[in-house]
């Protein structure tokens, strides 16, 4: 690079509603005189012997809209960088501003600004014997806090300098701050993410144990039965193989009633399969001619399911004490048969009308209710159907 080659250029003017050092009290003084912004030109120069950077800070002072020129004050100087150097213009030309219209200004709200040398630095009072001494004080007040505010102002701007000298360094540190929180975040669903399959996987193996505990149930309740079914089995032989004296043979009764194809029963979603079944197991007890003391134990062989646990039950409340058939009956229809079905019932025969059902169908209705009627009714007549 040669000696006295421009490196930089920078332009600034006034009233963009920065907030330099002394701006708003020049920019407040060029508004009240009536004068256009003043501007600020810098220029950075190599021609130092040590290779340093200078800047040349050239100030233009303007005059009014009409004719700028008129009253221009114009004046340069060097520093070393520029904010600085615009800062030291810009107090500069308030004080040559304020210097070159004293008389106007000292009766206005910037006499305060007045009292400054060409460099803009405030001037000690003078003793004036002749003002009041509360005058002087406010006088004395009124320098001090100039002077406290043109350092605070020259401090801000400084701030200013090191913000702008560190904003890289700022914007690279909020950059890993979000990569940071990213990643964090992508961490958090990842746990929440596992924390939900690890629920999955306790609810499942939790379904799993009690699918386990009700299938050993199960199993132990089929052994219960299997065991129960094989003694009523090892009882009817018994019972089948003794014989009671006027028999032609042991084993002609229980042959007799397995020969019936006697029906099993579990469980019925309709009440009145449990009484049929009833009516079934009773009229094929009395066809295999078993008798009154062994109808229980022939029928209740031929319970399965929750039906046979009902009738384990059952028995253990009753003390392992003998039964007779017509107990058992009323116990399994008061279990498997509601009371307000038989009354349906019983009330659907009182009022039976063949109505439009055919002589075999009223017939066949007839001879099912009649099962449910509190008393052997009179055989019934053939009448005119009911329309």
């Amino acid at each position: 690079m040669e000696p006295n080659a421009p490196v930089n250029t920078k332009f600034y003017q006034l009233g963009n509603g920065g907030s330099l050092i002394f701006e708003h009290d020049l920019t407040a003084v060029s508004n009240f005189l009536g004068r256009l912004q003043p501007e600020f030109h810098g220029i950075q120069m190599d021609d130092q012997p040590g290779g340093e950077l200078q800047w040349i800070i050239t100030a233009d002072l303007r005059g009014n809209m009409e004719s700028p020129t008129t009253e221009r004050i114009l004046f340069s100087f060097r520093e070393s960088n520029w904010l600085d150097g615009l800062a030291r213009g810009l107090q500069e030309a308030l004080a040559r501003l304020c210097g070159q219209n004293a008389v106007r200004l000292l009766a206005s709200r910037f006499a305060h600004l007045v009292k400054r040398d060409a460099a803009g630095i405030p001037m000690a009072l003078q003793s004036h014997p002749e003002l009041r001494h509360h005058a002087e004080h406010l006088d004395f007040m009124l320098y001090h806090t100039q002077l406290d505010l043109d350092n605070a102002r020259m401090y801000a701007n400084q701030t200013h300098l090191a913000l702008a000298t560190h904003g890289d360094a700022i914007k690279m540190l909020s950059r890993d701050r979000n990569k940071l929180r990213l990643r964090c975040a992508k961490k958090d669903v990842t746990i929440t993410r596992l924390r939900a399959q690890i629920s999955s996987l306790e609810a499942t193996v939790k379904a799993q144990e009690e699918q386990i505990q009700e299938m050993e149930e199960d199993e132990a309740d089929r052994e219960t039965e299997r065991a129960e079914r094989q003694a009523n089995i090892t009882a009817l032989q018994n019972l089948a193989n003794q014989g009671h004296g006027n028999h032609d043979h042991p084993g002609s009764k229980l042959k007799n009633f397995q020969n019936t194809n006697p029906p099993m029963f579990s469980k019925t979603e309709e009440p009145l399969d449990a009484d049929d079944w009833l009516q079934t197991m009773e009229n094929n007890l009395e066809v295999a001619g078993v008798e009154a003391n062994e109808m229980v134990l022939f029928a209740t062989h031929y319970l399965a399911g929750p039906a046979r646990a009902w009738w384990t039950s059952t028995r253990a409340m009753n003390g392992g004490q003998f039964m007779t058939w017509a107990d058992f009956k009323l116990k399994f229809s008061k279990y498997h048969v509601p009371p307000g079905l038989i009354k349906k019932m019983r009330d659907e025969f009182r009022e039976l009308k063949q109505g439009r059902m055919t002589v075999v169908e009223y017939r066949d209705r007839f001879l099912t209710l009649s099962r449910y009627a509190p008393m052997r009714p009179t055989p019934p007549r053939r009448g005119r159907r009911d329309s």
